[in-house]
């Protein structure tokens, strides 16, 4: 082939390109880059070396003139231009040191390693387009608002649980969980569903079945104690609740409570696979609240109400004294205070009832008061009975006692057969000083 030399050509077209000569020739080595000349000896932007290719600083290589793709470099940052996409296309990893990011845009968003963990950047939202799912690895977590996980008990107070996933905050705005669903069908698949789901085998996807008692799922919410979120406050469990098979899952719910100065749960209500409830405490009703049977099949054809409002028990105290309470008898320390329950508005009323001194009582019609609740306004609710037991009393042998609620009052009338046509009113001289009655009745309460 021909060998060019020397400046000949050079000294007859300005335009053409030459390696700068020095002591060494025209030789371009590894270690000493030559810049390639134009015809008239200017220095271009180009130098080459036998391992390299340099463009000096501020200029750039053009990769085509079209798109303005270009690669340049001021001595600190390596620029590389594309008029549309960039593609980089390996055979194998594309590697980015330690604590070197890649940042897009100039808002401050980058991706970054260093070595631990994984930063992702982002001067405004984050948002993830996939066209499948997006999938995390056993064991790994997802913690929203903090830099790690708290640690929280199996519910025991003492045995140590680490969430997978949190969502950490102050306040109940950045600490909250929303599922929403937007959708015109009204039935279950329109609707929003959180589930807890159990299975009895050890490999993730294969199926064994759970066995009777098995906690299917658990709902706990702790509180801070002051050293660690570890104590349980209240807890609903969700168990197996007889023997499952396919199609065939049996369960129950309990719902727990922690008592004061402690953080072991303890069961407080349990709703069976039969559809039973149980309580281990008081069921309290608001005033003016109660259960409910409106569901009964086959109600009394005179049936008013329902609802069972009311539940009470407890002492009330009798006094015997004249007709207009102008006048009572001294009762006995021993012989003045009665029972009474009250289930609905059906009170009942006993007791036994002794007297020491008539107090010169004499002639005038007498009474017990003091029950419990006024008897209801109605001649329906009126109610009696006769006395099972009386003592010292001033009447003729064969007659007898009774009585009867008055109502609108909380009255006991005291009446003597003695008569032909019926009973008259008892009077004081019928009941001597240390005269005694005993007595018990239902009436209806106003």
């Amino acid at each position: 082939m021909a060998t060019l030399s020397g400046q000949t050509i050079a000294n007859t077209f300005d335009s053409i390109l030459h390696v700068e000569d020095d002591t060494a020739g025209l030789v371009a080595s590894s270690t000493d880059s030559r810049v390639i000349q134009d015809g008239v000896g200017a220095n271009s932007a180009l130098a080459l070396a036998t391992d390299s290719v340099r463009i000096t600083s501020t200029n750039k290589l053009y990769i085509n003139d079209v798109g303005g793709e270009y690669i340049s470099g001021d001595g600190t940052d390596l620029t590389i231009a594309a008029g549309t996409d960039l593609n980089l296309t390996a055979g194998t990893d594309i590697n980015i040191p330690v604590n070197v990011g890649l940042r897009f845009g100039d808002g401050g968003e980058n991706i970054e390693t260093d070595n631990t963990d994984f930063t992702i950047t982002s001067g405004g939202k984050l948002n993830l387009t996939a066209t499948s799912d997006i999938h995390t690895a056993n064991a790994t977590g997802v913690v929203f608002g903090h830099t790690a996980q708290e640690t929280i008990s199996i519910g025991d107070g003492a045995t140590d649980l680490v969430p997978e996933v949190q969502v950490l905050g102050t306040g109940q705005v950045d600490s909250s969980l929303m599922l929403a669903s937007f959708s015109t069908t009204a039935t279950a698949a329109g609707a929003p569903l959180i589930a807890l789901v159990k299975g009895g085998n050890a490999t993730i996807g294969s199926h064994t079945v759970v066995t009777d008692g098995e906690e299917l799922g658990n709902i706990i919410a702790y509180g801070d104690d002051g050293t660690d979120l570890e104590a349980p406050a209240a807890m609903i469990q969700f168990e197996v609740d007889g023997t499952p098979g396919t199609g065939d899952m049996p369960g129950r719910m309990i719902f727990a409570t922690t008592t004061d100065s402690g953080e072991t749960l303890t069961e407080r209500m349990r709703i069976d696979s039969a559809g039973d409830v149980t309580f281990t405490g008081d069921l309290i009703m608001a005033d003016g609240k109660g259960i409910d049977f409106q569901n009964d099949a086959s109600p009394s054809a005179g049936m008013t109400a329902e609802i069972l409002d009311d539940y009470e028990e407890g002492t009330w105290d009798a006094v015997v004294t004249d007709v207009n309470s102008s006048t009572t008898m001294t009762m006995h320390g021993s012989y003045g205070t009665g029972y009474y329950t009250k289930v609905g508005n059906l009170v009942h009323v006993s007791g036994r009832f002794a007297t020491t001194s008539v107090e010169g009582l004499a002639s005038e019609d007498i009474r017990i008061t003091g029950l419990p609740f006024t008897v209801a306004n109605n001649n329906a609710a009126r109610s009696g009975g006769g006395v099972a037991y009386g003592v010292s009393f001033d009447i003729t042998a064969g007659e007898s006692v009774s009585y009867y609620g008055k109502v609108n009052t909380t009255d006991i009338i005291l009446l003597i057969w003695d008569e032909t046509t019926g009973q008259s009113s008892m009077l004081a001289s019928e009941w001597s000083d240390d005269g005694q009655i005993m007595l018990g009745f239902s009436y209806r309460a106003a």
